[in-house]
């Protein structure tokens, strides 16, 4: 019996052998035949001139087409930059502008501060002209004539005085 169990154990394992071989040998053959074909279409042969021509072709393509969104990228960055700088150009002239009204307008107030000082300056000058009158007036026509006044009134004091003096003296003696 154990001879039967060992011839069977054979037989099951010879048809694993001819089921593996003629089944799943062949779709491994094939694949690694379809992977063969797929190698050297990819790869290619290296030396050829036309393999290097192809793989040549493929950089140039990828190099332009970095190259193209490059340029692209370079087109929308210098639209952007003008239109920033005619942002800028317009600021800078309405600073301009608001820079030299600014200077006109401090100007005429320059020029009327100026014309209110020589103005004050006149009316200061003829002033002090108007004032310098009347002081060399009062000095020369009307003190000399209240000095004269005073000395008027210094006299008729004086006699004032005298009389007065004199009356108490006699008032006095006759009192007495």
């Amino acid at each position: 019996m154990q001879q039967r169990i060992i011839w069977f154990i054979l037989f099951l394992f010879g048809l694993a052998m001819i089921f593996y071989v003629t089944v799943i040998d062949d779709k491994r053959s094939a694949t690694m035949t379809d992977l063969e074909k797929k190698d050297y279409i990819q790869d290619g042969d290296v030396k050829s001139t036309l393999e290097v021509y192809r793989r040549l072709e493929l950089k140039w393509e990828g190099t332009s087409q970095h190259v193209k969104t490059l340029q692209e990228d370079l087109a929308f960055q210098i639209k952007r930059y003008e239109t920033k700088m005619d942002s800028i150009s317009d600021d800078f002239m309405r600073v301009r502008n608001s820079i030299n009204n600014t200077k006109e307008h401090l100007l005429k107030k320059i020029d009327a501060l100026r014309e209110d000082l020589e103005s004050l300056d006149d009316q200061f000058k003829a002033y002090k002209r108007g004032t310098n009158r009347k002081l060399d007036d009062i000095l020369i026509t009307k003190i000399p004539r209240m000095e004269d006044d005073l000395k008027g009134v210094a006299d008729s004091l004086d006699v004032i005085l005298s009389l007065e003096s004199i009356r108490k003296e006699i008032k006095k003696q006759k009192n007495n």
